[in-house]
């Protein structure tokens, strides 16, 4: 299993944990106590088919990956996230949906915090932010996120990107930094509350966990 595959798994089974054992928040994603998480999609149908969240307060539409670079390129990593990204809002978008980039810590910081912050302040202050960077790199984030979201806005529609839904569909990209790797402390914090939960080998779960996101798709109803 390689390092990608075996992120997302993790990712699922500590999304898992928190549905299972109903703990009110998964900060992390932005789920916080007003927030009741219905269903977990594993592999969804989605156009974004890696994880998905049906909450009382939306669809959180996940990509789970371990590394991730800032990239104008339209065959990078990054280009491939954001194509999803697009073809998700072309084919079925809904009020209240988010488009999440789970990755680590580890990943660029252009990722996990220059386009984490400008898509925070976009929904806090206005869309308006995609015109106004302030700094030399937030105005190549910005520059090299709108490039790849209209390349791919008009190979999926034939159309250009209207600046209103380039704005719409900006403010729905969320960042999720989880450093939920064998030994890291998010691991180990989800250790110690199955411990506190289930009574029973907190190893034993969390390794049956993501084993059962490894061995297929997995669709678990709250």
């Amino acid at each position: 299993m390689n390092i990608e595959t075996d992120f997302l798994h993790r990712v699922a089974a500590f999304l898992m944990v928190h549905i299972l054992y109903e703990v009110p928040s998964v900060s992390a994603l932005g789920v916080t106590p007003d927030i009741f998480v219905d269903e977990l999609r594993f592999e969804s149908n989605s156009a974004i088919d890696d994880l998905v969240l049906m909450t009382s307060h939306g669809r959180f539409f996940i990509q789970a990956k371990h590394t991730l670079s800032l990239s104008d390129c339209c065959v990078s990593e990054y280009s491939s996230v954001l194509r999803q990204f697009i073809v998700q809002f072309c084919s079925e978008n809904i009020k209240g949906d988010r488009y999440i980039i789970a990755t680590n810590s580890e990943a660029s910081l252009e990722i996990t915090k220059e386009l984490k912050n400008l898509t925070e302040m976009s929904r806090i202050n206005g869309t308006h932010i995609i015109d106004t960077p302030q700094t030399d790199l937030e105005r190549d984030v910005i520059s090299k996120t709108r490039s790849l979201l209209e390349f791919h806005f008009k190979s999926v529609t034939g159309e250009e990107l209207p600046k209103r839904v380039l704005e719409e569909i900006f403010s729905k990209i969320h960042v999720a930094v989880i450093d939920i790797e064998a030994g890291k402390p998010l691991e180990k914090a989800v250790m110690s509350l199955l411990a506190d939960k289930s009574g029973m080998n907190s190893d034993e779960i969390w390794e049956a966990m993501i084993s059962m996101c490894a061995n297929g798709k997995v669709i678990l109803a709250n």
